[in-house]
């Protein structure tokens, strides 16, 4: 993908979350709050999480948190235990995961 295609990917998704949505931050079983799972400052994950958080926090009217972590592998195990609702993984890793090859080798497969 040219950075045309993924500038415009970007703004779509932006849009996206920017569209006005009713707020369910009322109903039953709705979190109190979100966490993303993101990576070390500095990172890519780190700082797209920040702007997810923002994005997230405005559109559905509950605190959403930026959790600096280890990266993808920590990411899938804080998704798996509940402790994160979000998480930035590479597909690598998200195949290992739901495979329960490499890292998960002997382990539940990540659903």
């Amino acid at each position: 993908m040219n950075a045309f295609g993924i500038r415009l990917l970007v703004l779509a998704a932006v849009a996206a979350l920017a569209c006005p949505a009713p707020a369910l931050s009322g109903s039953p079983n709705w979190p109190d709050h979100i966490a993303i799972g993101t990576a070390s400052p500095g990172g890519t994950y780190h700082v797209y999480g920040e702007g997810l958080a923002k994005i997230l926090t405005r559109v559905l009217d509950l605190p959403v948190t930026r959790e600096t972590t280890e990266g993808p592998v920590q990411n899938i195990e804080l998704l798996e235990s509940g402790q994160a609702k979000l998480g930035f993984v590479t597909v690598g890793i998200a195949l290992a995961a739901w495979n329960a090859t490499g890292v998960w080798a002997g382990k539940s497969p990540a659903r």
